[in-house]
């Protein structure tokens, strides 16, 4: 043998290996299709595959399968239920034969599932397992209480005179009394009240609603108008449609203020608001946690984004645009 066909020999033995490694891999390969139950006694054969008893009950078990307990309850509807997996089966593995499986849309979708599984097995799922407990929700209701706790609120109405020093306070002074004596003679009027508002009113959050306010506290009073207009209109009379004795000289300005009604105090108990705040404290859980868990896989992903090239990324004009 020539030293010529001593290398082409080894070649040609090298060559058949690796064939036969590709063979054998390509017959190992399991498919997407491939069932994880294939256990129990076969159902039926087809294509050089089959179905077994142990496919067809993970079928059945699977989240939401819409095959009701009658539809196997019967002979026909058993055999039914066998050919419609059957042919189910078959048409997706010529698909997948014709490579439809590497269609860009079906990749979409198929990642679109596996990533929404992936989170369903990995973090949905035990996250349930450690629902709030009991003493949980006591210690957050006694976290949050203050926040929960609700001061008395009452509603009213008001016509405002913006004063800004003690000149526009006097000029305005006799105006504003002049409105509130308008206001008695049309006591009977119920629109009155409205009408002056929205013509007069220096306060533009009231003067489109009539002169009416939300309902406030009285630190939201003293807040958004003083604290003499909160002193004064929570000691005034609480019967609705009361007009406040006289004009109110406070430190933002005068006001002719009427009463319309008042909400209690609010004291929240724990019975009371148990469920409410179960659900409240899971969801603010599951946030940071879901947060932390896509942030790890991020992290060691070790991803880098290109911003150079970001920036020559091109988005494609609508079907719409493309027409024209």
């Amino acid at each position: 043998m020539t030293k010529r066909d001593a290398i082409v020999a080894v070649l040609g033995a090298a060559f058949g290996i690796l064939v036969c490694q590709a063979f054998a891999r390509f017959f190992e390969h399991d498919s997407l299709l491939d069932a994880p139950n294939a256990s129990g006694p076969t159902l039926a054969r087809y294509a050089g595959r089959t179905l077994t008893l142990g496919e067809v009950e993970a079928e059945l078990r699977a989240p939401g399968n819409q095959a009701s307990a009658s539809v196997v309850s019967t002979p026909e509807g058993r055999r039914s239920y066998v050919e419609g997996l059957v042919r189910l089966d078959l048409l997706a593995r010529l698909g997948e034969e014709k490579g439809y499986h590497r269609d860009p849309a079906f990749v979409r979708r198929l990642k679109q599932e596996l990533a929404a599984t992936y989170l369903e097995k990995e973090f949905e799922e035990p996250a349930r397992k450690g629902a709030p407990t009991d003493e949980e929700i006591a210690k957050y209701f006694e976290e949050n209480v203050g926040k929960l706790r609700r001061p008395e609120r009452l509603r009213i109405a008001i016509i405002a005179f913006r004063t800004e020093d003690d000149g526009s306070r006097k000029a305005k002074r006799p105006v504003a009394q002049q409105v509130l004596a308008e206001l008695r003679r049309r006591a009977s009027d119920y629109y009155a009240f409205g009408e002056i508002a929205a013509a007069r009113s220096e306060e533009p959050r009231s003067a489109v609603t009539s002169g009416e306010l939300p309902a406030m506290s009285r630190e939201e009073l003293e807040a958004g108008f003083g604290p003499t207009l909160a002193e004064k209109t929570f000691a005034m009379s609480r019967r609705p449609g009361t007009l406040l004795d006289g004009v109110v000289e406070g430190e933002r300005g005068l006001f002719i203020v009427k009463f319309l009604g008042a909400e209690p105090a609010y004291e929240p108990k724990l019975e009371d608001l148990r469920d409410a705040l179960r659900t409240q404290l899971t969801t603010e859980r599951r946030g940071k946690a879901l947060e932390a868990f896509l942030g790890d896989i991020w992290k060691k992903a070790d991803v880098k984004i290109d911003e150079g090239a970001l920036k020559q990324l091109q988005v494609p004009p609508t079907t719409g645009a493309a027409a024209k």
